[in-house]
């Protein structure tokens, strides 16, 4: 555990330690008539001119958008609670409210309606007010500590383009007609029928669609072999007859670079953020007294 030095950290520990010894217990809140336990502090945190505690009816208590926060997630809200005081990131009143006026507007509602919502979900509106602060006074705080550091050069792009090519295989946009035997002709005279220009004339074909080489059924790699615009020979059917026309082709390729740039740019901005989230959080807790209680 690392302790912030300084005379105003060392007085708040004291002081704290004291009124553990004295009362028997500072991390619990009784109920002075009947003795009852309501609550517990789980964790204090000592930053450099500021304090915070975090009670176990915080680690219990889903947060507003409903999900469970663990109690390492807590210390991080916390203590980037403390820093984006530190640094006046706090939003005032109006921006506070500006934010709840446009989570009224996405989801419809009046502002009974988002009351009730918020009812719904254990927060009154005062306490849905407090959290919006916090999140948007954090929001600004990774806006100058982290996001403004997450760059991606060209030059990075290209090297992991040359580094993980993708190759796409060779894909086949095909039509499927299929003839039933009837009664006027057989089976061998519907097929020879068939294998004339004029038999494929008439066929009705179902909607194309694209299919690659490896999911071809080896029973299909016939499909391979025809040329754009060919039919295929007949494929015997229990009932009759399926024929196969190539529409279009698309050779094997490595897809090329201003095909991939975005998604390329998108992976490594998002590696990078995660890294520069892991050593924020890092330094976060190292430059702060963490007690665990």
């Amino acid at each position: 555990m690392y302790t912030t030095t300084g005379d105003y950290m060392k007085k708040l520990y004291f002081l704290t330690m004291s009124l553990i010894i004295f009362f028997g217990s500072a991390s619990c809140l009784q109920d002075v008539q009947y003795g009852q336990l309501i609550d517990t502090i789980s964790v204090t945190l000592y930053a450099e001119n500021d304090t915070d505690i975090i009670m176990q009816s915080e680690i219990d208590r889903p947060g507003i958008d409903g999900s469970m926060r663990s109690q390492k997630n807590l210390v991080l809200e916390k203590r980037m609670g403390q820093e984006a005081k530190k640094y006046k990131m706090i939003p005032d009143e109006e921006m506070v409210d500006k934010r709840l006026k446009e989570v009224q507007r996405i989801n419809n509602l009046t502002h009974e309606g988002l009351k009730q919502a918020l009812a719904a979900t254990g927060y009154t509106y005062e306490e849905a007010r407090e959290q919006f602060a916090q999140m948007t006074a954090i929001s600004n705080l990774l806006d100058v500590k982290v996001r403004t550091l997450v760059v991606v050069t060209e030059q990075e792009i290209q090297n992991y383009f040359d580094k993980n090519p993708i190759q796409e295989p060779t894909e086949y946009y095909v039509q499927r007609a299929v003839v039933k035997v009837s009664a006027e002709l057989s089976k061998e005279e519907l097929y020879d029928q068939l294998m004339t220009e004029k038999g494929v004339s008439d066929l009705v074909w179902l909607e194309p669609f694209w299919i690659k080489k490896e999911e071809l059924a080896e029973d299909k790699f016939f499909i391979t072999e025809l040329q754009v615009g060919e039919i295929s020979a007949p494929q015997e059917l229990s009932d009759g007859f399926e024929l196969f026309r190539l529409q279009e082709k698309h050779d094997e390729r490595v897809v090329p670079l201003q095909e991939r740039e975005r998604e390329i740019a998108n992976d490594l901005r998002r590696a990078r953020y995660d890294q520069l989230m892991e050593a924020y959080y890092t330094e976060l807790l190292n430059t702060a007294s963490i007690v665990y209680l």
